[in-house]
């Protein structure tokens, strides 16, 4: 680069950012390929299971393109990260709606349970409560 007078080698790289600004300035929103940008909990978070039984609520979630559309066959990975007990599948798609859900069931011990819903890059995780089951 020390052949090249300090002059000219601004002036490319001005030429070069403007060519990039140039290029951004043309694409607008609508030029962004639509995909998964939210992955969010519909239904059955912060629930309190008696040990042994299943959640009165299935876990739902909701996954919607960068325009607020729900997205249809969008794979959905469910993990238990914290806790025990059971859940009806590994994976789940969603619907024309764009919602998946999944199944829970506690195990015989109490305490907390998260478990995460992903897709593509996207986490949401689920707290539960794993409570005594009443007595009587």
């Amino acid at each position: 680069m020390s052949d090249i007078p300090r002059s000219r080698l601004f002036s490319a790289r001005a030429l070069s950012s403007l060519a990039l600004l140039s290029l951004v300035s043309c694409l607008s929103i609508n030029d962004i390929p639509d995909g998964l940008s939210i992955l969010t909990i519909v239904s059955g978070n912060n629930q309190n299971i008696p040990a042994g039984t299943a959640a009165a609520e299935p876990l739902e979630v909701l996954a919607l393109d960068q325009s607020a559309t729900p997205m249809q066959n969008v794979v959905v990975i469910w993990a238990i990260t914290q806790g025990g007990g059971t859940l009806s599948t590994a994976t789940s798609t969603t619907g024309e709606n764009g919602t998946a859900e999944v199944s829970y069931t506690a195990p015989a011990t109490t305490g907390p349970v998260s478990i995460t819903a992903s897709a593509q890059d996207l986490v949401v995780t689920f707290t539960l409560t794993v409570v005594a089951p009443p007595t009587g």
